[in-house]
Order: C-alpha cells, then sequence, then structure tokens
C-alpha cells in the first residue's frame, strides 16, 4: 500500500508514488493499448467528466484550445454548474458565455480525459506561454537529491515572468542547476527552464495546510 496514495486539488508527482502496469483501457473506450506510462499519466488526470457537465479550457483572448492534451488554458464549467453569484453585484471576470471561470488550468486529451496542471493565479506567464508551476515542482522533486521545491515566476522586463526554483536539499547534499536543467528538459521546452536556482535548507511554510509562504521567498530573492 506504500506505492499508492489519493492526491486531491494537483496533480501527484511522480517519484513519489509508483504505477501499476496496465495492459489496456478498452472498457472506457480507450482506442488500442496503452504503454505503462500512458496508463499512469491518464491516472494522474482528474478523469473523465460526469454526465451532463460541460467543460471548456480556453487561452487569455477566450478561445478554446485543441483537446490534445498538451495545449493549457483556463477550465470552465457550466452551462448547470452557477450562474451567478449570491448577492454580488460585480462579477464582471467571472464568468464567460455562461460558463463559470474556476481559476484553474489544465488540459483536456483527445479522450476527453482532464487533466489540471496549477491554478491560474500561480502559473508561470512567460513570453505568451503558460508554464505549469506544479508541473515543475514535482519534475524537480524526482531528483534523488532534492527533498521539495517551490517554483515562482518573477518579474521580467522582456518576458513577464521568468521561472524561479527554491529547492531544497536532502542530506546528500546539493545536486547542481544543470542537473536540473536537464531533468526539466524532457517536460519542458528550453525556452522554459528556470534563469535562476536558489537553494534554501527549508521552505518557508504558512500555517494554513503546509503552503510555501511566498512573500519570504520574494523577499528573499530580492
Amino acid at each position: 500500500m506504500h506505492r499508492h496514495g489519493v492526491a486531491a486539488g494537483r496533480s501527484r508527482p511522480p517519484a513519489r508514488a509508483r504505477p501499476v502496469p496496465v495492459d489496456g483501457l478498452t472498457r472506457v473506450s480507450l482506442r488500442g493499448t496503452l504503454t505503462s506510462d500512458q496508463a499512469w499519466d491518464r491516472k494522474r488526470c482528474q478523469g473523465l467528466l460526469v454526465s451532463g457537465v460541460d467543460c471548456r479550457v480556453v487561452d487569455p483572448s477566450g478561445r478554446d484550445v485543441p483537446c490534445d492534451g498538451v495545449s493549457q488554458g483556463e477550465v470552465l464549467r457550466g452551462p448547470w454548474i452557477i450562474e451567478r453569484y449570491h448577492k454580488l453585484e460585480e462579477d464582471t471576470g467571472r464568468f464567460l458565455d455562461g460558463y463559470w471561470r474556476s481559476g484553474d488550468v489544465g488540459t483536456i486529451d483527445s479522450y476527453g480525459y482532464l487533466k489540471l496542471t496549477d491554478r491560474l493565479k500561480d502559473v508561470i506567464k512567460s513570453g505568451g506561454e503558460w508554464i505549469s508551476s506544479i508541473e515543475m515542482e514535482n519534475a524537480i522533486t524526482a531528483h534523488p537529491r532534492i527533498k521539495e521545491a517551490a517554483v515562482i515566476g518573477a518579474w521580467h522586463p522582456r518576458w513577464q515572468e521568468r521561472p524561479v526554483v527554491w529547492p531544497s536539499p536532502t542530506t546528500a547534499g546539493r545536486s547542481r542547476s544543470r542537473e536540473i536543467h536537464q531533468l526539466l528538459s524532457g517536460a519542458f521546452a528550453t525556452r522554459q527552464l528556470p534563469d535562476t536556482v536558489i537553494y534554501i535548507d527549508a521552505l518557508p511554510r504558512t500555517s494554513v495546510a503546509g503552503r510555501w509562504r511566498l512573500p519570504s521567498l520574494i523577499s528573499s530573492k530580492r
């Protein structure tokens, strides 16, 4: 049982659990047979939408992104999820064409599987692209000498934001910055790799759910 777990609200780091090999998932109408890696990626998704729920994934301009499992956008849900907020007169920006804006960022693949990759307020907006801070954190913590990591978008005069990584090393010692780049190169384009890596003994946390204390990290960058 130590190999399995349940993650709520975010993707589970691949290094923290081991997939169960599956020959195929034809009972859920998938065409063909999935490899064990594909099956594990599918297990990490939030899943198929339940009957009666309509969902869209749109880019910053409100246009639907391709259902290719790669193109990211904000997840909109509707139309019977919610129409308006009670006694909230000013709700501009909370809805789009009758759809409720969830504030989640995700993808939908060609089979209709939804995967949440980040929160809109946490995603790093760099050069017109969205970089998932959560997926980058998960990829970094796959390194055997990284205990945990925080990824934050730092303001940039040309690209709007650039990723900055705060890794907390294990007792085995620090990894080199180029090792982190090599680790991320398989899942992120070269232009998305972090410009700055700042090692820290322990990530500062809030008293609520153990989340990173972002102001402390930002002030340490300055």
